[in-house]
């Protein structure tokens, strides 16, 4: 009977103890660890709110910043292409995005987008009568190559770096119609006999550039000088008025600027913070 009372006595010793160190641990870190640690969550919430407003500060583009930009990346698209007729790529009847783009549209673009300095030239030699097959009437000697790795850069330069090449053969007018394919590690274009007279011209002209989060958004005033007449529209519905003035790219906008279509072109960042072209759209 006195060994259960001494038991009984023992476990509420030890209950009491643990109570009394279970106490004081509470205190202290009610008293000091708990402080410091608020203090520390704060300190690093306010690290990370100067953080955020600081990469806010990073990417907010002045106006001078924007103009500047955007009229780098509308002059990637002021490039009148073979395949579309005569008519910019980038503005079209209807709102585009990438995939609503023909892939050798893609290829012709990229390909004017490169400089002179990254190709190889035979402008020359091209034409000699040697160079021409008397079975296909093909010219068969190179005027112009490049390598696929340089063309695939400026193809995600504008397109993205997510993006895929689907290599084709196309038609690009530079000094001459040229006919290119790929061969091997290589976009080779031989000369070739191609053309035709156009009925309208499209004329475009930078307007302004708005920052959007991180995206651009490039507008673009908008004519097509036709036979009949000057329109807002390349559907040719919104005739501006007769075309019995010359009409060049030096004074449309002079005569018809207040009334010119306008377009949105979207410019987003890729992984390598390299801005390219997302989609177009139609404002007015």
């Amino acid at each position: 009977m006195e060994e259960k009372k001494n038991t009984k006595f023992i476990v509420i010793i030890v209950i009491l103890v643990i109570l009394l160190f279970c106490s004081i641990g509470y205190i202290v870190y009610d008293n000091f660890i708990k402080e410091d640690e608020i203090v520390e969550n704060n300190d690093k919430n306010h690290d990370n709110q100067n953080n955020e407003q600081n990469d806010n500060k990073e990417d907010k583009l002045s106006e001078e910043e924007l103009d500047e930009l955007g009229l780098e990346l509308f002059d990637r698209t002021n490039i009148v292409l073979t395949s579309t007729s005569g008519d910019y790529v980038f503005y079209q009847e209807d709102d585009i995005t990438y995939d609503d783009l023909a892939n050798k549209d893609k290829l012709e673009y990229v390909y004017r987008q490169i400089p002179n300095s990254e190709k190889v030239f035979n402008p020359n030699d091209a034409y000699d009568s040697s160079c021409i097959d008397t079975n296909t009437y093909q010219y068969t000697c190179y005027y112009e190559k490049v390598s696929t790795d340089i063309f695939e850069k400026y193809y995600h330069k504008m397109f993205g770096s997510d993006k895929s090449v689907n290599y084709e053969w196309f038609l690009a007018i530079i000094d001459n119609f040229l006919k290119c394919e790929k061969e091997e590690n290589e976009l080779v274009c031989y000369p070739t006999d191609a053309g035709g007279a156009l009925s309208f011209r499209s004329y475009i002209k930078y307007n302004h550039t708005e920052q959007d989060g991180n995206d651009l958004l490039i507008y673009v005033n908008f004519l097509v000088g036709e036979t009949d007449g000057v329109y807002s529209d390349l559907k040719l519905q919104n005739r501006l008025g007769d075309n019995d003035l010359p009409v060049t790219p030096d004074n449309i906008f002079d005569i018809y600027g207040n009334k010119a279509g306008l377009y949105k072109l979207t410019f987003k960042k890729d992984s390598n913070d390299n801005y390219y072209w997302y989609s177009s759209e139609i404002v007015k």
